[in-house]
């Protein structure tokens, strides 16, 4: 089962010109990308949390350092005890080791959020997604994007500055149902529809002869067809006509009621034409 992660990103235009932190300049849309990457993990890891509550926990967990700079690799840890933190590693002054960040992120259980060296003594924070042990795959959290690091910032080797790793609890999928339950399920579904076909053949005032009969649902369809036919015909002007029963087609087009009706009839019925 390939990684799946939220695409959150700190420009999204709903908080990305908040403060971060304590600043009262710098925004989450400047600089928030450390915080939008903590929300991505923990969407990861059943906590649906996005970047401005983040950071509104943050401020009040006092996490931040400088005003704007998270204190610490470990704070989300300390926000959610069942997110744990493991470790940093760094590589400032040496080689990222991509063989250990592809055994990291090959267990689902584990994140990885890589710094990026952007130059000029700026850096970027954002969650991994795969790694080959040569190329990486980030969620970009500056766009909200899945993007090769590659591609964006150069040689991971020299562009990565440290690992910072987290554990958790993912959910699992739901298990499939078992045979009996599909049956089960679809008995229920049946006999659901099969009522809904007894009421509107009442509406239609078919007999119950008729609805207990054996292709019942293919007279009621030939109705529905002849009742559509019915109400995009040409009027003709009345004439007499002999006594018919109740099965008979309208000689009129349809009234407004009869419109509605025949809308409604053929909502509950959609089962049969086309589900």
């Amino acid at each position: 089962m390939p990684r799946e992660l939220e695409q959150l990103s700190q420009n999204d235009p709903r908080w990305k010109d908040l403060h971060l932190g304590l600043s009262d300049s710098v925004t989450l849309g400047q600089a928030g990308c450390l915080v939008t990457s903590f929300s991505v993990l923990a969407y990861y890891y059943n906590q649906q949390i996005t970047p401005d509550q983040m950071n509104q926990m943050l401020i009040n967990a006092n996490l931040f350092a400088n005003q704007d700079l998270i204190s610490s690799d470990d704070d989300l840890g300390k926000l959610f005890p069942d997110i744990k933190y493991l470790q940093t590693n760094h590589y400032e002054n040496a080689p990222a080791d991509l063989s250990l960040l592809k055994d990291l992120v090959s267990d689902l259980t584990k994140c990885v959020i890589v710094e990026i060296d952007l130059g000029n003594g700026q850096v970027h924070f954002t969650p991994v997604l795969a790694s080959d042990g040569s190329s990486v795959t980030i969620m970009n959290v500056w766009n909200g994007q899945d993007e090769s690091l590659n591609t964006v910032y150069g040689d991971p080797e020299t562009k990565i500055l440290k690992y910072i790793v987290y554990q958790g609890t993912v959910a699992q999928d739901p298990a499939p149902d078992t045979v009996m339950e599909i049956e089960q399920k679809d008995y229920i579904k049946l006999m659901q529809k099969s009522e809904e076909l007894d009421k509107i053949g009442q509406k239609l005032n078919f007999t119950q002869q008729d609805i207990d009969t054996l292709g019942f649902s293919d007279k009621v369809i030939q109705k529905f067809e002849d009742l559509q036919n019915a109400q995009i015909s040409t009027p003709t002007p009345p004439v007499a006509e002999p006594a018919s029963d109740a099965n008979s087609l309208p000689q009129q087009p349809l009234t407004p009621s009869q419109t509605t009706l025949l809308q409604k009839l053929l909502g509950l019925i959609g089962f049969k034409l086309g589900a």
